[in-house]
């Protein structure tokens, strides 16, 4: 049976929970997300070939973090 992939809104969502990127972990040193409920807001999941981006919004700026998250994984 194969294993199940994440969605790329539930991928992107994971590094906001729990980041293994340094730059992830940088952003949230100066910035809060957009939330409904307990979880970041997502405004948007734009593809891009087999690449999703996935948009987030800080709180009070008129920009968007994007988590970009590869449809099919590497190997």
């Amino acid at each position: 049976m194969p294993v199940p992939h994440p969605t790329a809104e539930q991928a992107a969502l994971a590094e906001l929970r729990s980041p293994t990127c340094a730059t992830t972990t940088q952003f949230f040193a100066a910035h809060v997300l957009e939330s409904t409920g307990d979880e970041p807001r997502v405004h948007a999941v734009l593809v891009d070939g087999d690449v999703h981006q996935v948009h987030f919004r800080p709180q009070d700026e008129d920009y968007f973090l994007v988590v970009m998250v590869r449809a099919t994984p590497d190997g």
